[in-house]
């Protein structure tokens, strides 16, 4: 059995702009995973959405996620990690 996986990641947001993510950006990142499902190699048999928003979601936008199984992170997530595994966080521009 070959087992393929791919994941597909949605960056949004950044120093200054301070805006959540919404459901249009979502709908988006889905859209690209059905692309990409499409198009992939024979044999792909799981494909997760991960989405990075640097301020965070809105709570629609949160709603969708969780109802299609997609997976998100924010700013203080990221930077949590970094810290665990050692490393500088991410700089205030």
């Amino acid at each position: 059995m070959c087992l393929v996986c791919v994941g597909v990641l949605g960056v949004f947001g950044g120093w200054g702009q301070e805006r959540k993510v919404g459901q249009t950006e979502i709908q988006s990142l889905i859209r690209k995973g059905e692309v990409v499902q499409e198009e992939a190699v024979k044999g792909l048999q799981i494909l997760r959405l991960w989405f990075f928003g640097h301020d965070g979601f809105t709570t629609k936008a949160e709603d969708l996620m969780k109802e299609k199984g997609m997976l998100w992170s924010t700013r203080n997530d990221l930077d949590g990690l970094l810290k665990l595994v050692g490393l500088r966080q991410l700089p205030d521009i």
